[in-house]
């Protein structure tokens, strides 16, 4: 780092260039931030809400339209591997090199906030060295393990696609999405995720429609995946280089440049790797105890029936689950943001007006869609797994029949994680980030032990997605304790801080209407000034033509003058003066009129 010290000072300034347009734009960006800390509250969380609510609810609707193409090409069978393959792929692919982008904006942003842009930099090269690392693992894993797990050549392609080669593509694409937050482009956010999942759209109906060279298989899924989010990394990464590309400038500060790894650095990277874990927690949680449910299934349940039972009732379960719950994803995130930025200017009244509008706000919104979800759940199973009309046998209904509670069980599961989100986001606010990763752990255990003894014990038949539901249940009950530690805590800072007398004020008070009062003063005799020398100025042009005549006066009645002129011809001379003496003074007289 003391190798950068050179050119430190050509990027202390947040990317700003010398002309007055980039300035102004940079000015745009800092008042928009600053409205977090001055706007009303109430205005700023359905301000910011939409933004959020895309990034998290479009990619549950892609993976569930994904499914539901799918199924319909390839039948209900096609179940089985995709709800085994979903979390292997979102842990590989996804979430690793999200925790490592995470721990390493923690670092980032700390040094983006000190205007320490080029130690900013050097972690955020150092980002694509650990994830790029990770992706070459992901891939010898592949080949090493999973290949031989998944012995299905048609299932085994569409792992390494998803798995391994999007490991190398998510690094510059979703993963990004930390970085991106914390320098406040939530444009750039929201018009990469519309892209990409329109693309993903797209791309997958037409492989599974115009399949005559291809066939028809998991494949035609993983190929319009990494077509459509290869796009996207080539787009992420022209922004990130800052290379002019259709006339789009990237406004952040951060830039990857290879600079910025001479030399890399092994302790940045062990800092970026050693505090991965808690963010990694935060994100694959749902994906660590969907894994350990379909492979429970698939090693404990016997009969084959039972297995398609239990993924599909699963599969439901989640997609509904999944679903409904991006609504509070997304205010967590508009809540972590407002909070964060007025915790950070130490103002304890906004972080409370925050937390309570955030909970007004959740729970107008989530309990009627809560109650609508509901009463549409019987019909939610069927829309999800759209089987061709032939193959619509009793033994599908009877699937259909039985994944009608597992939606219901998905809907009322909304309702649940509201305040332990919130906790969640709090103790990060806080920095208490150990005790964040330790909050989630009963959600595991619970339900790695129970689902097991479930299995085990009791039938093949047994309701999994219940016990996942009751693992929702415990983090409840322990986010509603830490909610309300949370709501005594600001609210008794809120009122310390209303009712606190500040000693200064009234100094400060006066001094700012003593320095009204002088600005005023000053105001008013540099008016009179201003009159007083254009007076003089007049005064000044009308005395340089009576001096004139003055003289001329002075000099006629002068002795020496009387003299001269008895000398010469006396009257002649005096006459003829007189005359003269009066052209003159009429004409005098005339431009002094004029000058007037």
């Amino acid at each position: 780092m003391d190798g950068d010290n050179a050119d430190r000072g050509s990027e202390m300034s947040f990317g700003s260039s010398s002309g007055s347009s980039s300035a102004s734009k940079h000015a745009q960006v800092d008042e928009i931030t600053l409205r977090m800390g001055t706007d009303p509250i109430k205005q700023l969380i359905p301000r910011s809400y939409p933004v959020h609510l895309v990034s998290h609810l479009l990619p549950q609707i892609s993976k569930t339209i994904e499914i539901a193409v799918v199924t319909r090409f390839l039948g209900i069978e096609a179940v089985q591997p995709m709800i085994l393959l979903q979390p292997i792929y979102e842990l590989i692919s996804m979430h690793i090199s999200f925790a490592l982008a995470s721990s390493a904006n923690i670092f980032a942003s700390r040094n983006i906030s000190k205007n320490q842009i080029v130690a900013a930099n050097i972690y955020f090269a150092h980002y694509f060295v650990a994830a790029f690392v990770w992706g070459m693992i992901a891939i010898v894993l592949y080949f090493a393990a999973l290949q031989t797990f998944f012995t299905s050549e048609i299932v085994g392609q569409y792992l390494l696609i998803r798995a391994g080669v999007a490991s190398i593509t998510n690094i510059f694409s979703r993963s990004l999405t930390p970085f991106l937050k914390s320098e406040s482009r939530y444009f750039v956010v929201l018009i990469r995720d519309i892209t990409e999942q329109l693309l993903f759209i797209g791309f997958l109906v037409n492989c599974y429609v115009n399949s005559t060279y291809i066939g028809i298989s998991l494949t035609n899924a993983a190929i319009a995946y990494i077509v459509s989010n290869g796009i996207i990394t080539i787009w992420m990464f022209i922004l990130i280089m800052k290379y002019n590309f259709l006339d789009v400038e990237y406004r952040g500060v951060l830039k990857f440049q290879f600079k910025r790894l001479s030399p890399i650095r092994p302790k940045i990277l062990l800092q970026i790797i050693a505090n991965c874990f808690t963010p990694l927690l935060n994100v694959a949680t749902d994906s660590i105890l969907m894994l350990e449910a379909v492979l429970f299934v698939q090693y404990l349940v016997k009969q084959e029936d039972y297995k398609l039972i239990q993924n599909v009732r699963l599969l439901v379960f989640t997609r509904v689950k999944a679903l409904l719950q991006s609504l509070h994803f997304a205010f967590r995130d508009v809540f972590a943001q407002l909070a964060g930025y007025n915790m950070g200017v130490k103002k304890v009244t906004r972080i409370y007006e925050t937390f309570v509008w955030t909970v007004i706000y959740q729970y107008a919104i989530t309990i009627p869609i809560c109650l609508i979800a509901i009463y549409v759940s019987q019909f939610l199973a069927e829309g999800i797994l759209p089987i061709p009309p032939e193959e619509k046998t009793p033994f599908f209904y009877y699937n259909i029949k039985q994944s009608v509670s597992a939606a219901m069980a998905g809907a009322w599961c909304m309702l649940l994680p509201i305040p332990y989100y919130l906790s969640i986001a709090f103790m990060q606010l806080e920095s208490k980030s150990l005790m964040s990763a330790l909050l989630q752990l009963p959600m595991l255990v619970f339900g790695c032990g129970y689902l097991y003894y479930t299995l085990y014990e009791i039938a093949d038949n047994s309701p999994l997605y219940l016990i996942i539901a009751l693992a929702e249940v415990i983090n409840a009950i322990i986010g509603y304790g830490f909610i309300v530690f949370y709501f005594i805590k600001y609210s008794k800072l809120h009122k310390l801080n209303k009712n606190r007398k500040d000693p200064t004020q009234d100094t400060v008070a006066a001094q700012a209407a003593a320095n009204d009062e002088i600005r005023q003063s000053v105001m008013v005799e540099l008016t009179k000034t201003a009159d007083q020398e254009e007076e003089d100025k007049k005064t000044k042009e009308r005395q340089s033509v009576t001096n004139l005549f003055n003289k001329n006066v002075a000099l006629r009645s002068s002795k020496q003058f009387m003299s001269l002129r008895e000398s010469v011809g006396g009257e002649t001379l005096q006459g003829g003066d007189s005359r003269q003496s009066t052209v003159r003074v009429s004409q005098l007289n005339r431009d002094s009129v004029a000058m007037q």
